[in-house]
Parts: C-alpha cells; structure tokens; sequence
C-alpha cells in the first residue's frame, strides 16, 4: 500500500496541471466560498459548508479521472 501512495504521490508532483485541477482548485474554492456566507447558512438541512466540501470534493473527483485518462492514452 505505501509503494503505491508513493507512486501517485510522484506522479501527482511530475503533472503539475493534474495538481492544480484536482488539488488546489477545490481547496481554494472551498476557502473562498465557506466565509462569504454567514455562520449557521443551512442547505437543505445540512451546513453550507459541508455540502460545499462536498461538492467540491466531487468536481476533484471528476477533474482527476478526466486528466488521468488523457495521459494513460
């Protein structure tokens, strides 16, 4: 299991596009976006940040399989 984080964490570093779509996008979004509203914003129950995490979490995702995919072809 380490010998392979090693190896996505390498291979992470080496495309530095890769990295800022599916690792530093969301992660400054959400840190932009979770203080503009005011503490205690719900969406549909759950709090807004959370449901922002997770959304952004899902576009890393998305955007990660996508830029793996070019590559491997």
């Amino acid at each position: 299991m380490g010998a392979y984080l090693r190896f996505e964490l390498r291979r992470l570093v080496r495309d530095p596009r890769l990295l800022m779509f599916t690792v530093l996008t969301p992660v400054v979004t959400y840190v932009i976006f979770s203080s503009v509203g005011p503490d205690g914003d719900r969406l549909e129950g759950v709090d807004a940040a959370a449901a922002l995490m997770v959304g952004l979490a899902g576009y890393g995702a998305v955007a990660g399989v996508l830029s793996v995919g070019t590559s491997v072809s």
